[in-house]
């Protein structure tokens, strides 16, 4: 029968494979755009591998029941030899090679394990044929049995050595990081299903935290003891649990061999590979073979001579210690109890009150956590222990078909097997015999429950690869499954032929003595001398002192206000006294909405001020929460930190962008739509980026940086794709706020440098803020609350829109939006009617203050002396030259003269002057004092109280004059000058002209 088990499992499961089509992989709702964009790791739901799962799991609990029925009704297992059976045999036997051939063509076989090799399958055939062909003789010698024992327990303790991790000989990186931020992140500030979501453990990091206490050593280093502990104690949980079973010490060596081999199985036997070995996704992090020890310790409890319900309370303890360290396998504990009682006491009303006591402390556990996390308003609910598992096994992130043929059906197949014999070794054992039996059948059952549930890790991952972490298992039950089957007292050979496919699977363990570093590679490994390919494990980070106390510095914050992340955040936090800034163990753990929204949530709720993310170029995947969490990108320190600043969007301006989309501000866009461009300084709060248009507005897009654009329409600029650009800009204005949209007309590399224009701009607020935008509109009553007003107007730069939105052109005069200063329009309209510039003819003026000379953007001064042809300039022209006595020149041979602005108490002048001579800045000018001329109101000329002389000058009847010094004749300064202009010789007695 159980020939015929093993050829309905391997041979109807892959015809089964092979008649439901595979998965479609495409994008998923759930993950995040970034990952979607990846086409190579599209998701999918295995509906036929969860079917062949389910069928192997349906399978096993089908034999445990069986297999007591027929061990309580017979014990005799002997049936008549017969020629069909040994051609199923050796069909089967062939199906098994089959499977074991069939590597994984998916994985590169020198860098991972994709499958047995045809050494192993000569050594595990040869093994084979001896024990079928084998005769009386040397094989049952004492002296061999104690030379197997010795060989036996000698490879034992040497296998033991690779059981101990440090730091420097570390193989797998990358998950170790993983690994080590989940351990450390107690240690570091951060508490699993509180504020910290774990992928691995739950509990190790609250128990590490405590070793790490007690250890005097360096909390790195004390991790790898804690780790090589761990190790320890499973090996020894598990070999006292062998010898529990098999009663003997002598029968313990080669099952505990077995299992320590399988511990420390190598993708690449006799260091043949150049490539380092990846076992257990921690190179022996022992987080998931943890579940076999507490397998292990139930199936004792369970066993032992007390009551029912304190037996199963002690193993539903064992199952949420079990919880604990990993979800996963301590589903696959409590499969291994409910199996092992079925086997045990059968399908019977029983059965509910043993799953109750199972299952109960864990229920209650959940339930007090659960109200915890509520009263500590934590951003995890009891859905957190078990996020990466629905990530992972539900939605098949990853994932992978399972291959037609391979090892894992032989895996399998092999635990259903000894689930079956033990089964119904259990129930002959039932039937007066307790012994040694009884527990080899219990620890069996136990051990291929366990097996069958831990591969659920496999499912929708379906790489070889990650097969090596069943392989402990499978040694555990394939030493049963040996023992069970008590080749031994087969005496014929036709008789051994027909258990020959059983044997097979009973033996295969074998092959993982073949898999074993070899003594020379492990001592180098232990001294850190790995492969050069080995990317190192590293706590620390090139520069990572000097960029802390840079931040400190630039933003004048504390170091428990700089937060890290990065792959190995909780090291570097450690180690320089900064925040881990992760509520995962890794940036690129973040893979979903869901996961985004949490890793924002945490960011919004810490008090960090910086966020500095290592190394640059990781910084992406995080972006969405950094920015959602309102922390916005600063700067780059030396040689690969990112730094982000949170920002602080106040409430009311919030409140307001939400008020003003809803009243339309967004509603009238171009016929492509509109790419706005905002600061996001200004406008990231708690979220992300605001406007938060959804889906109201899917033709406006959000940029942060100005695209590159082109002309397009009347005076606007538009992006590739046709959207017309404008920028958002809001202003606070006594207690509320304006908001407005501006077409942009003239782009920059910088945004406050950009031009936009007020011309088709939308403005909205109260209608009081808005008598700038639109003065013509007639304002609208009182009890109106916020309007949206469509403005008129001219350019302005970004960096100078906010003080317009503010003021207006009431106090302080935006030169850009605003008409010029009265005063000064009537100023130099009157010098021009008078002539004051008629001696610059063909020349070129240099007004100070360019500035102040703009009228709603345009060059007023510039209009209104065009009749004269007269240039005029914003500053002293490059390649200007002497061209005569105390005369300079542009290149195109214009004479240079400057014009100043003085303001006196009593009114303003216009201060004209040729440029003599050229300063180091346009302050240290040189002009003549006697070619000098003032301009303005006769009363507001001052006297030439300079130099002893009269000056001279002209006047009208309105009351406008020109003045001039002509009797001083000597250079200075023009700030000499001006000041004189404006303060006269009054308190200068030290000044040299003034007497």
């Amino acid at each position: 029968m159980l020939t015929v088990l093993i050829l309905v499992l391997l041979v109807g499961i892959p015809l089964l494979l092979a008649a439901v089509p595979e998965a479609v992989h495409a994008p998923h709702p759930s993950l995040l755009p970034s990952i979607n964009a990846r086409p190579w790791l599209w998701p999918a739901i295995e509906p036929r591998d969860k079917l062949v799962y389910g069928l192997f799991v349906l399978a096993a609990m089908l034999v445990v029941v069986i297999g007591r029925r027929s061990g309580q009704s017979n014990g005799d297992r002997s049936t008549p030899v017969k020629v069909w059976r040994i051609v199923l045999a050796c069909v089967s036997v062939a199906v098994i090679f089959v499977h074991l051939a069939a590597a994984d063509e998916r994985l590169d076989p020198t860098a991972f394990f994709s499958g047995f090799e045809y050494l192993d399958l000569a050594v595990l055939g040869l093994v084979l044929s001896a024990w079928v062909l084998r005769w009386p003789g040397p094989i049952g010698a004492a002296s061999v049995r104690v030379a197997l024992l010795v060989v036996g327990t000698l490879l034992g303790l040497w296998r033991m050595a690779a059981l101990i991790r440090v730091e420097v000989g570390v193989l797998d990186a990358y998950h170790v990081s993983y690994v080590s931020n989940e351990l450390l992140s107690v240690r570091s500030g951060k508490f699993p299903l509180f504020d910290f979501v774990a992928q691995y453990t739950s509990g190790l990091g609250y128990v590490f935290a405590g070793i790490d206490w007690l250890l005097p050593m360096g909390t790195v280093t004390n991790l790898f003891v804690f780790v090589t502990a761990i190790n320890f104690l499973i090996v020894a949980t598990v070999v006292l649990g062998i010898r529990w079973a098999w009663r003997s010490w002598p029968a313990t060596v080669w099952p505990g061999l077995l299992f320590v081999s399988a511990l420390t199985f190598s993708a690449r036997g006799h260091g043949s590979s150049p490539y380092p070995t990846i076992v257990n996704y921690w190179s022996m992090m022992p987080i998931r073979t943890t579940g076999i020890a507490f397998v292990v310790i139930g199936i004792v409890l369970l066993h032992a001579k007390a009551s029912s319900w304190q037996r199963e309370l002690g193993a539903g303890l064992v199952v949420l210690v079990a919880a604990t360290v990993n979800i996963e396998s301590a589903s696959a504990v409590l499969l291994a109890f409910v199996g092992y009682r079925v086997a045990q006491r059968g399908l019977d009303r029983r059965l509910a009150k043993s799953v109750f006591f199972f299952v109960g402390p864990t229920v209650v556990a959940v339930m007090g956590l659960a109200v915890l996390q509520r009263l500590l308003d934590s951003i995890c609910n009891p859905g957190c222990a078990i996020e990466f598992i629905r990530l992972f096994g539900g939605m098949g992130y990853y994932s992978a078909d399972m291959p037609v043929i391979g090892l894992h059906l032989v895996l399998l197949t092999g635990f259903v097997l000894a689930a079956a014999v033990g089964a119904r070794s259990l129930g002959i054992s039932g039937n007066g015999d307790d012994g040694r039996l009884g527990r080899i059948a219990a620890l069996s059952i136990g051990a291929s429950l366990y097996g069958i549930g831990a591969a659920s890790y496999y499912v929708n991952r379906s790489y070889a690869n990650l097969l090596i972490s069943l392989f402990p298992t499978f040694a555990l039950a394939a030493s049963g499954l040996c023992t069970l089957l008590r080749p031994g007292h087969i005496e014929t050979r036709a008789e051994r032929i027909g258990f020959v496919a059983p044997m097979a699977l009973a033996l295969l363990p074998l092959t993982f003595l073949l898999h074993q570093a070899t003594p020379s590679t492990e001592l180098a490994r232990l001294r850190g001398d790995v492969p050069e390919s080995v990317f190192p494990f590293t706590t620390d980070a090139d520069g990572m002192g000097e960029v802390v106390e840079s931040v400190v510095d630039v933003y004048g914050i504390t170091r428990s206000e700089v937060g890290i992340a990065s792959s190995v955040a909780m090291p570097l936090a450690g180690r320089y006294g900064i925040v881990p800034a992760l509520a995962y163990n890794a940036m690129d753990a973040i893979v979903t909405v869901e996961q985004t929204e949490r890793q924002c949530e945490s960011f919004w709720r810490s008090d960090l001020k910086v966020v500095l993310v290592h190394p640059q170029g990781m910084h992406e995947p995080i972006e969405p929460a950094l920015a959602c969490g309102s922390f916005v990108f600063d700067r780059v320190f030396d040689p690969a930190f990112v730094a982000y600043t949170r920002s602080v969007m106040s409430d009311g301006l919030r409140a307001m962008i939400e008020d003003v989309t809803t009243e339309g501000l967004f509603a009238k866009t171009g016929t492509n739509g509109v790419t706005l461009i905002l600061d996001q300084r200004e406008w990231t709060g708690h979220g992300g980026l605001y406007p938060r248009l959804d889906d109201r507005h899917e033709e406006i897009v959000l940029a942060t940086q100005i695209p590159e654009s082109s002309e397009c329409l009347d005076r606007r600029r538009c992006d590739s794709e046709g959207r017309v650009l404008e920028v958002l800009v809001s202003a606070e204005t006594g207690g509320g706020w304006v908001v407005g949209r501006f077409p942009v007309v003239e782009p920059a590399s910088n945004l406050a440098d950009s031009v936009v224009t007020l011309e088709g701009a939308w403005l909205a607020g109260s209608p009081e803020r808005l008598h700038a935008c639109a003065p013509a509109v007639v304002a609208e009553s009182d009890n109106v609350g916020l309007v949206v007003r469509e403005c008129a107007g001219g350019d302005i730069a970004v960096a100078f829109l906010e003080d317009w939105l503010v003021d207006g052109c009431r106090s302080s005069r935006n030169p850009w939006l605003c008409p010029i200063d009265r005063a000064l329009d009537e100023l130099a309209t009157v010098a021009v009617e008078r002539g004051f510039f008629d001696s610059m003819t063909g020349h070129a003026l240099v007004a100070a203050n360019v500035d102040q000379w703009r009228g709603k953007g345009d060059h007023f001064l510039g209009a209104l002396l065009t009749d004269l042809d007269i240039k005029v300039l914003d500053g002293i022209p490059q390649g200007a030259e002497s061209c005569g006595v105390a005369a300079w020149c542009s290149t195109d041979g214009r004479r240079l003269f400057l014009l100043h602005v003085a303001k006196r108490d009593v009114g303003l002048l216009l201060v004209a002057a040729p440029v003599a001579g050229l300063g180091e800045n346009f302050d240290q000018t040189v002009v003549m004092v006697n070619t000098s001329r003032m301009f303005g109101r006769s009363g507001d000329l001052p006297t030439c109280d300079i130099g002893m002389g009269a000056g001279g000058g002209t006047w009208d009847e309105s009351g406008w004059g020109e003045r001039a010094c002509h009797s001083v004749v000597t250079p200075t300064q023009v700030s000499g000058l001006l000041s004189w202009v404006v303060d006269g010789c009054e308190g200068r007695s030290g000044w040299w002209l003034c007497p």
